[in-house]
């Protein structure tokens, strides 16, 4: 009888703490964006254009800047002719309780020496991320770092797939 006790309270035990682990915390040392080689352009110049619209948070400038900091280790630029701009149009990174709303949206122009669009590439992400109260501030730290690279790597999939789609000859044959 004392054995089927225990053993009824260490399964219910098990049970209940099982409950509790739903959330996977992820470390998140630092911003580690795709591992895939640089994006090259057949442009001669790359410019990154990155606009806030009103009163921003920390957070979404933190989102801003690593957005910036992809864009300048994601292309690289090899030709003698044309340009390229990559404008940052939406970034936010907005908070409400204990959730987190990200929305990006990014376009790549490619333009010629009079200034004229040629082509573009588009690339958009919104998502939510839910953290449980009971978190330290540290790992809530971790948890929105880990979120904004796993949406600036979800941006960057979408802008590899555009570019190799619709602009196949701006970029070097490797990616083809």
């Amino acid at each position: 009888m004392k054995f089927k006790l225990l053993t009824f309270s260490s399964l219910a035990s098990i049970i209940s703490l099982s409950g509790c682990a739903e959330y996977d915390l992820k470390e998140a040392p630092g911003y580690q964006f795709t591992k895939e080689q640089p994006i090259h352009l057949n442009v001669k110049q790359l410019r990154i254009i990155n606009t806030p619209v009103g009163t921003e948070t920390q957070t979404t400038k933190n989102l801003r800047l690593a957005l910036e900091k992809w864009g300048d280790s994601r292309f690289v630029t090899y030709g003698h002719d044309k340009k390229a701009i990559l404008i940052i149009e939406d970034a936010k990174l907005l908070t409400h309780q204990e959730q987190y709303n990200g929305k990006i949206r990014v376009k790549l122009e490619l333009r010629d020496e009079r200034d004229f669009v040629i082509g573009s590439a588009h690339a958009a992400v919104a998502r939510t991320l839910k953290i449980p109260v009971d978190l330290s501030l540290a790992e809530r730290e971790n948890q929105l770092k880990r979120f904004q690279e796993e949406m600036i790597n979800d941006i960057d999939k979408q802008m590899t797939k555009q570019l190799i789609q619709h602009l196949p000859t701006y970029i070097s044959t490797w990616m083809s």
